[in-house]
């Protein structure tokens, strides 16, 4: 087994390791940079939100998805909200749990879900990831490359 190490703000990286991995069980997407106290910094603030947000989970899985649709790979997206681990733990919010967020993303893939969203502050985000337009154009271009792959 290797191991394969990506930065999610270098996207050709992610493109390039997309185009040349030969096989792949298991994708563990397990960024997340952590430091408020950095912030007022503008280049933290940009790199904690190119790192943390919704957008470069997207953006890997997207990626994903395109390069390996028509090799009968299915790449999943779980996209979490906060989680009681020692990052936040000391941050007043609303947490899940590790356990539930197990349970709930084991859920997701027994139903063939695309994108899991594994607990309640996530789920706010579903309905406008699942049916929106970003979702649709990544089908269409899925369909495309394994048409293509075809011929």
């Amino acid at each position: 087994m290797s191991k394969l190490v990506l930065d999610l703000t270098e996207t050709p990286r992610i493109t390039l390791a997309a185009e040349t991995v030969d096989s792949l069980d298991v994708l563990i997407n397990n960024a997340g940079v952590y430091g408020y106290e950095e912030l007022a910094d503008r280049a933290a603030l940009e790199r904690h939100l190119a790192v943390n947000s919704e957008a470069a989970a997207f953006s890997l899985t997207q990626s994903l998805r395109a390069t390996l649709a028509g090799q009968g790979v299915d790449v999943r997206a779980v996209l979490p909200g906060p989680v009681d681990t020692d990052m936040v733990r000391d941050l007043q919010i609303p947490k899940a749990s590790p356990q539930s967020m197990a349970a709930a993303i084991l859920d997701g893939l027994a139903k063939g879900k695309d994108d899991i969203f594994p607990d309640p502050f996530s789920q706010a985000l579903a309905d406008s990831g699942n049916g929106g337009a970003v979702k649709a154009l990544e089908r269409r271009n899925a369909a495309l490359i394994t048409a293509a792959r075809i011929q």
